[in-house]
């Protein structure tokens, strides 16, 4: 978290970010369609959020990308652009136009 926020910091970009510290399911779930522009998400690995985090947003975009960072073991939805560093990946979705 604190990364993230030093990097908001240095981009300048603190008017245009907001950083969440909660379950990202739970917070995925009350979210409509395209509230945000991007959407970063890192839920514990063992807790198998990150595929259905992904299934929520392949149901109905929350955002244009969603960004979600998961042990590469974890099998994801299709659609996505995967990633790999050592153990971790991160899956990006793209809201096609």
């Amino acid at each position: 978290m604190q990364a993230l926020q030093e990097n908001i910091d240095v981009l300048g970009a603190a008017s245009l970010a907001t950083v969440y510290k909660k379950a990202a399911l739970p917070f995925a779930q009350a979210l409509r369609r395209l509230d945000y522009d991007v959407a970063f998400a890192d839920p514990p690995y063992a807790s198998g959020d990150a595929a259905r985090l992904a299934d929520r947003w392949l149901e109905s975009p929350f955002s244009t990308v969603l960004s979600i960072e998961h042990a590469v073991k974890d099998a994801m939805p299709d659609g996505g652009d995967t990633r790999k560093y050592g153990s971790t990946a991160i899956t990006f979705y793209r809201k096609e136009e």
